[in-house]
């Protein structure tokens, strides 16, 4: 979001990563 800053990317890459690791 807005502001996010390292943090907020962390959490979108597991959540990448666990979408990837489903399919």
């Amino acid at each position: 979001g807005k502001g996010g800053g390292k943090i907020e990317n962390l959490k979108n890459k597991k959540r990448i990563s666990q979408v990837i690791n489903i399919s």
